[in-house]
């Protein structure tokens, strides 16, 4: 089955897309567009694939400015790129599905490394609602692990205190929980 691929043209009316040199364009485009990648932008792909398809002899230093100004996130040959979905179209609930799909076969330690949470990401492709960014930054701040019981397995962003008890969303109220925790405490202090 060919994979096709669909790189909407508003692309070069961005700003930073502009800024970039030539080969950081082929490198983007071409992780945009490459036979290995899939409808939301999170695939598995070797740096050394990369350089073979597109010639160019060193892509790290491309990848690395690429994710400083927020346009992909890398690990361990797994690409994220993080605006993906502005430029494919995504339109009725066989997509949604098929988005669903794709996602559950991402490897669990590629999701907790990127901070993607499956309602969110499928909100961020579908509807273009932007991936809480801080998610990441509280994974982090807790060391990729459960603060209740350290488990490094199923991660979620839970509120200290529960919105439904008058918890906010900020940066203070937020911490690292795994499924099996966050179900425990529900919405309990």
């Amino acid at each position: 089955m060919t994979n096709i691929r669909y790189i909407n043209s508003k692309i070069w009316q961005k700003n930073w897309f502009l800024e970039i040199d030539s080969y950081e364009k082929l490198v983007y485009i071409f992780l945009l567009s490459n036979q290995y990648s899939n409808i939301i932008g999170v695939y598995q792909v070797s740096i050394k694939l990369i350089e073979v398809f597109t010639k160019i002899n060193n892509v790290e230093p491309i990848f690395k400015k690429l994710k400083n100004i927020n346009k992909i996130d890398f690990y361990e040959n797994w690409i994220f790129i993080k605006d993906f979905s502005d430029y494919q179209p995504f339109k009725g609930n066989k997509m949604k599905q098929t988005i669903e799909k794709i996602f559950k076969e991402i490897p669990r330690d590629v999701i907790d490394n990127f901070g993607l949470v499956e309602k969110e990401f499928i909100d961020f492709v579908m509807l273009k609602k932007p991936i809480n960014g801080i998610r990441k930054e509280i994974f982090e701040r807790d060391g990729y692990k459960c603060v209740k019981c350290n488990s490094k397995k199923y991660l979620e962003l839970d509120h200290i205190i529960p919105v439904s008890k008058g918890g906010k969303s900020v940066r203070s109220n937020y911490q690292t929980l795994c499924q099996k925790c966050n179900i425990k405490k529900s919405n309990k202090l």
